[in-house]
């Protein structure tokens, strides 16, 4: 089974994609709130993908942690956000994301998003 991690600063939002990957049968390893944090987490949990907000707790924004998590540990990250404009949509297609959502989304185009996150991981792989 998929392990993801949830990287968000607004507990509610999180709680929300929680419930919502266990319903589903995904296995959410954790719930962090800040860039640094989730670092750490990755390194130590080695999860298949990350649910990254852009605006977090710290230091580090969810753009510079996607850009990390993708160089050091090849996860996938997957944007979850309500920000759009054009210097943070640079960023973020900078760092290769694997997909991005606008908040507020809905429960099936988060879990087709994760889908077609793990199947161009599986494809790069072969």
């Amino acid at each position: 089974m998929k392990k993801t991690l949830i990287v968000e600063d607004e507990y509610v939002a999180a709680a929300n994609l929680e419930e919502c990957l266990k319903t589903s049968g995904y296995i959410v390893t954790e719930i962090i709130a800040d860039g640094e944090t989730a670092i750490q987490k990755i390194e130590q949990d080695k999860p298949d993908l990350v649910l990254m907000d852009i605006k977090l707790n710290g230091k580090l924004n969810g753009v510079d942690v996607a850009a990390i998590v993708r160089s050091r540990f090849s996860v996938p990250v997957i944007y979850l956000t309500a920000y759009t404009d054009e210097p943070i949509m640079k960023q973020v297609r900078l760092s290769e994301p694997f997909g991005y959502l606008n908040k507020p989304f809905r429960e099936n185009e988060l879990l087709m998003a994760v889908e077609m996150a793990f199947c161009r991981e599986s494809n790069e792989k072969n």
